[in-house]
């Protein structure tokens, strides 16, 4: 069995590294308000949209058409209880600590609620794009 790669080595002497915790920012204030702009959702993970840990496999004429769509396996919009809202993967940080800083910087601004530690009781509805 030994040796055994470096990924390997790191899942078993630091397992905190790989440990996916998920961030809920919710389109609601502190206040109770709905969060304005409607489409923040979207916009926010529209920026954030190449921030991946996963290649993304694209055919070539989608590409050359424009038509490749689609969002960060690490910053996703959802419908959750009919408030839209993003979830955030702590893999962000391993990918680009800025972004997910960015993210975070974002909802602690806008005072917008986020709930650590977020677990789907079942699958929200993704956004339409």
């Amino acid at each position: 069995m030994w040796p055994v790669s470096d990924e390997e080595w790191e899942r078993l002497n630091y397992p905190e590294r790989f440990q996916d915790t998920q961030y809920l920012i919710k389109g609601i204030t502190k206040a109770g308000a709905v969060f304005r702009p409607s489409d923040w959702s979207e916009r926010l993970c529209s920026a954030l949209a190449h921030y991946r840990d996963k290649p993304r496999l694209v055919s070539i004429d989608l590409a050359r058409n424009h038509k490749m769509q689609g969002y960060s396996n690490c910053v996703m919009p959802v419908v959750v209880d009919g408030v839209k809202c993003v979830i955030v993967s702590s893999r962000l940080k391993t990918i680009e600590s800025l972004a997910f800083e960015f993210v975070m910087n974002f909802a602690e601004d806008n005072n917008l609620v986020v709930e650590e530690n977020y677990v789907k009781q079942q699958r929200p509805e993704l956004e339409a794009a």
